[in-house]
């Protein structure tokens, strides 16, 4: 929500909101709402105090997590208007993503290339993949597009079915690629942080720690100021632990669809790594890099699975990805956070106001 649908929601239920306090609602604009309107009197301009006190007043209380998206798999017949349909819907979603890309100069349709066309761009999702060369195709047609040795690096990212732009020139009456785009995160992206500190804790499988390392584990969530919300990695109930019941507690089990879940104003992307088990991806800590640089949960099409309309495109970034893949690791991405953790001893702290990562052995 931006400061001017925030304004307006205040407004229709009665409230002027100052400058100062605008910022600090930012983060739960509707929760602090809900506590305006018990208080007595009732103000009607809300001051930076009325709110820091309602902040303060809540201190103790979990913040609400919100789910955002789930991206979900459909395993059922393909027919070949289900396969057309698909690929004709994540070409259109990329493409409006590669659009604002603007170093793709000259770009046209693959039908507009006549044999006076020197230098262009087009925008094509991948169909064949030789040696060194590409089929990329758009709704308007088809073209080979051939890669030179100092190409290879960017060629050997490519897979097929993704969706890309190439700056081309031609070389006689064959076109070879001179860039490539990848839908990527924009270097203008918006990074989120939250206003008040606040921290997350990325776990996995506490049910294989003894007693006494399960301890260390809980004196850490009490001892962490500011903690108040822990993503497990785990098969079993979270109601299980009961010493760690005051945090908002997310558990992401094997069976689980990649989920966006909303901390604050903080996007969090969690997906297990058995989400890919069985899937035509090599699982390492890449493919989590990858995930953001093609904008897609799972780039390659896959004949196990099947989704009508392709509803598995990161069409908004995430602000923090949280995973077990076969490492534990945490690194930046073009302002992505990305943690992974898979071994019960190790514990990866994420302060959302400076996006800072902590790792703990316990």
């Amino acid at each position: 929500m931006n400061e001017r649908e925030i304004v307006k929601l205040f407004l229709e239920n009665g409230f002027q909101i100052s400058v100062s306090a605008l910022s600090l609602v930012k983060e739960d604009p509707e929760g602090i709402l809900h506590e305006l309107k018990k208080l007595r009197p009732r103000p009607f301009i809300v001051t930076e105090n009325h709110v820091k006190k309602i902040i303060n007043e809540a201190g103790g209380k979990k913040p609400q997590i919100k789910i955002l998206k789930e991206f979900h798999l459909t395993k059922k017949p393909i027919k070949i208007e289900d396969y057309t349909k698909h690929f004709l819907s994540r070409y259109e979603k990329m493409r409006n993503i590669l659009l604002k890309h603007t170093s793709l100069k000259r770009l046209i349709s693959i039908n507009k290339i006549t044999p006076k066309t020197q230098d262009f761009s087009i925008i094509g999702l991948v169909r064949e993949k030789k040696t060194n060369s590409l089929l990329v195709e758009d709704p308007t047609g088809e073209i080979h597009v051939f890669f030179e040795d100092n190409m290879k690096t960017k060629f050997d990212e490519i897979f097929l079915d993704d969706v890309i732009g190439l700056k081309c020139k031609r070389v006689g009456e064959k076109f070879y690629a001179d860039t490539v785009i990848f839908p990527d995160i924009p270097l203008d992206r918006k990074i989120h942080k939250t206003e008040n500190e606040m921290k997350i804790m990325v776990v996995s499988n506490p049910s294989t720690l003894n007693d006494e390392s399960y301890q260390k584990l809980v004196n850490l969530a009490n001892n962490t100021k500011h903690l108040s919300s822990i993503f497990i990695f785990w098969n079993e109930d979270v109601e299980s632990l009961e010493e760690l019941s005051k945090f908002n507690l997310i558990n992401i089990p094997k069976k689980f669809s990649p989920t966006i879940f909303q901390v604050s104003n903080v996007n969090i992307l969690a997906i297990p790594k058995h989400f890919f088990n069985g899937l035509n991806h090599r699982i390492n800590k890449n493919i989590l890099t990858s995930m953001l640089k093609k904008r897609h949960v799972l780039p390659t099409f896959d004949l196990k699975v099947h989704v009508d309309t392709d509803n598995l495109i990161l069409e908004s970034v995430p602000d923090i990805i949280v995973s077990n893949m076969n490492e534990g690791f945490y690194k930046n991405y073009k302002g992505t956070t990305i943690v992974s953790n898979k071994d019960a001893h190790k514990i990866f702290i994420i302060d959302l106001k400076t996006r800072e990562v902590d790792e703990k052995t316990i």
